[in-house]
C-alpha cells in the first residue's frame, strides 16, 4: 500500500499519516481503506470469491455484493457517493470457483462535507 508520508515528505503530524486527505491526500486514504485496491484512487474496490455459480446470469448475487460493498466502504470510515458498479467477473483456473470485482466511488467520511448524500445500503434497498 501506498504510505502517505511519500505523498508529502514534509508531512510530520502523526494525525496526518492516519488521515492522509487532512493533508491533500484522499486518494491515498481511500487506497489504504480499500479492501482491494492497492493504487491511489477515488474507488473502493472489492473483490469476491463465489463457488460454482453463472455469474452473468445471477442478478440477485450481483444486489447483495453491492449491499455488502457499500455496507463494508461504510465500515472502513469511507461515504460512497454513487451506485456500486460490477468491474469484473472472471472464472478462475479451478474450474469451480470465479471472481467477481465491484467499485463505488467514494470520499473518506472525516471530509465529507455533504454526508447525507452518502448511498447506504438502506437507500440502495429503497431504490
Amino acid at each position: 500500500m501506498t504510505n502517505p508520508v511519500e505523498v508529502n515528505p514534509e508531512v510530520t503530524d502523526p494525525a496526518a499519516k492516519q488521515f492522509p486527505s487532512e493533508v491533500g491526500a484522499p486518494k491515498v486514504e481511500v487506497s489504504e481503506r480499500s479492501a482491494d485496491q492497492e493504487r491511489p484512487s477515488d474507488y473502493y474496490v472489492k473483490e469476491f470469491i463465489i463457488k460454482g455459480r453463472d455469474l452473468k446470469a445471477d442478478k440477485e448475487l450481483h444486489e447483495r455484493n453491492s449491499l455488502a460493498v457499500l455496507n463494508e466502504a461504510i465500515q472502513r470510515g469511507l461515504h460512497p457517493k454513487g451506485d456500486v458498479k460490477l468491474v469484473k467477473a472472471t472464472n478462475l483456473d479451478d474450474g469451480i470457483n470465479s471472481s467477481v470485482t465491484y467499485k463505488v466511488e467514494v470520499v473518506p467520511a472525516h471530509v465529507d462535507h455533504v454526508a447525507g448524500e452518502a448511498n447506504t445500503p438502506t437507500k440502495a434497498l429503497a431504490e
